[in-house]
């Protein structure tokens, strides 16, 4: 866990009384989802609300009082970190299935695109964010 900020964050949004049960039980399913022990379709939807919730709080925030132009800038550069990571991830199984005929191009111009942009959304996030 990031910090007793996090925790406390987590618990803020969570009903009283049940907040530290459900902050442990988050962060155990949280814990297995990451480990691959549990599967996200195997939750409830209670469960399913936890492990969002200690998700959120894992993830960096704009920094605080920030103008809405950052929040929109971060927000652009968290979706676009995500698509070049889901491309990188198919890059990657593309070569470790060493298909020979396969010189994964296709894959490859994904993630050079998907860099492209998350490079282009940073650079945005440093110029809205970090004045």
């Amino acid at each position: 866990m990031k910090s007793a900020w996090s925790l406390m964050a987590i618990g803020l949004c969570l009903p009283l009384g049940q907040a530290q049960a459900d902050i442990n039980r988050g962060i155990t399913n949280y814990r297995a989802v990451i480990s691959g022990a549990k599967l996200l379709r195997d939750l409830s939807s209670e469960e399913l609300r936890e492990v969002l919730v200690v998700y959120r709080a894992q993830r960096p925030q704009p920094p605080a009082g920030s103008s809405e132009q950052c929040h929109t800038a971060w927000d652009d550069a968290v979706s676009k970190a995500d698509e070049f990571a889901d491309q990188a991830k198919k890059l990657n199984a593309c070569a470790s299935r060493r298909d020979f005929d396969d010189v994964c191009d296709t894959e490859l111009r994904h993630a050079r695109s998907a860099q492209d942009d998350y490079e282009s959304a940073t650079s945005t996030v440093q110029s809205e964010c970090h004045q």
